[in-house]
């Protein structure tokens, strides 16, 4: 008797063998072929820009939303007369990426390619004055808004010309993310 159980249990050793080779061949020889298409697009993507402007009562300032230049364009016929340019910032990225800004990297531009920085030394016939709505640095959340305003005043008059008119172009720059 005993050797019928010897052999009882060979066979069910045999048996359990050849079901786990063949499990695991199966499981190894299946082909899985996946079709279709996929697409991802960038969900952390860092944007801070423009997202308006205002003027005063003289004068014109552009900046379309979502843009990071901007244009304040003034039209000044008085010596002390001054015309504004409030621009409105957004950080439009997502969740988790906040941005600072750093009031003293706010510059105008005298050229449109945004080359030459203004100085007010370098003109003797316009003042211009960038105040941002915060000092120091300021640090927007995402979907957070701040503004900062660009003053020009005319300083000293052409000869003959009743009305002076300049373009200043703005640009944000040196805005650096920062992880929530």
């Amino acid at each position: 008797m005993k050797k019928k159980k010897k052999k009882v249990a060979l066979a069910v050793a045999i048996l359990v063998a050849v079901v786990a080779i063949g499990i695991g061949y199966a499981i190894t020889a299946i082909n899985l072929t996946v079709t279709g298409t996929a697409n991802a697009t960038a969900s952390n993507e860092f944007k801070v820009a423009f997202d308006g402007v205002t003027t005063g009562s003289t004068g014109t300032a552009t900046a379309a939303a979502q843009a990071e230049t901007g244009t304040c364009t003034v039209t000044l016929d008085t010596v002390g007369q001054s015309q504004t340019c409030n621009f409105e910032v957004m950080n439009y990225s997502p969740e988790g990426i906040n941005a600072s800004l750093v009031a003293s990297n706010l510059n105008v531009y005298s050229d449109s390619s945004y080359n030459t920085a203004w100085t007010n030394s370098s003109s003797q016939y316009f003042t211009v004055t960038v105040t941002p709505g915060w000092s120091g640095t300021k640090t927007l959340i995402p979907g957070e808004t701040t503004t900062f305003t660009v003053t020009v005043t005319l300083k000293k008059a052409w000869i003959g010309d009743s009305a002076h008119t300049e373009n200043f172009y703005v640009k944000l720059a040196d805005i650096t993310a920062v992880q929530a």
